[in-house]
């Protein structure tokens, strides 16, 4: 498998989303290239601080980044 193989979503690789067979060659992949292999870690390191990240919390509607909604001319 070459580089240009396994990047095309390397992020269902890092979420398990491969079937074994296609996770096994990523697998073999990375084990020499270190190019590779140091983007599908970063992806991982993304990947588990999301997963232990806590859900962000609304904006008060006061500060709300949206403008009001427009009325139509009756």
């Amino acid at each position: 498998m070459r580089c240009a193989e396994i990047h095309p979503n390397p992020a269902a690789f890092v979420v398990g989303g491969l079937e074994p067979e296609e996770a096994a060659e990523v697998r073999s992949h990375l084990a020499p290239c270190l190019s590779c292999w140091k983007e599908f870690e970063e992806l991982e390191n993304v990947y588990c601080a999301l997963q232990v990240a806590s859900p962000p919390q609304p904006l008060p509607t006061s500060r709300s980044c949206l403008p009001a909604p427009r009325t139509s001319p009756t």
